[in-house]
């Protein structure tokens, strides 16, 4: 028996590799938000219901456009990680070290 994935097709079943694609035809991403949806100008309260122009405004404003992915989680610090470090913190004060305390700002 041949492995594979097939599909069907014209009522014939067809190795999917060779099978012509089941909807032909243009695919279209719309600029327009719909009426629903509406990005509103950062500093001058514009809005529009255009995703290209909400981007240009972006742009033109400094800002960066986060999407909404999701980002990869941060691996935490393995306790043995957190022990020498306490560790070596310790150490650096028993000799001496004393931090300087400024603004941060």
């Amino acid at each position: 028996m041949t492995r594979g994935t097939f599909v069907y097709r014209n009522g014939k079943i067809v190795p999917k590799h060779k099978a012509a694609p089941k909807h032909r035809g243009v695919h279209v991403i719309s600029d327009d938000l719909g009426s629903d949806l509406e990005h509103h100008g950062y500093a001058d309260g514009r809005s529009t219901a255009s995703k290209s122009v909400f981007r240009r405004w972006t742009k033109e404003a400094g800002l960066i456009e986060k999407g909404n992915d999701r980002e990869a989680p941060q691996r935490a610090e393995s306790p043995s990680d957190l022990r020498r470090d306490v560790q070596q913190a310790i150490q650096m004060v028993n000799q001496g070290y004393r931090p300087t305390i400024g603004r941060e700002w």
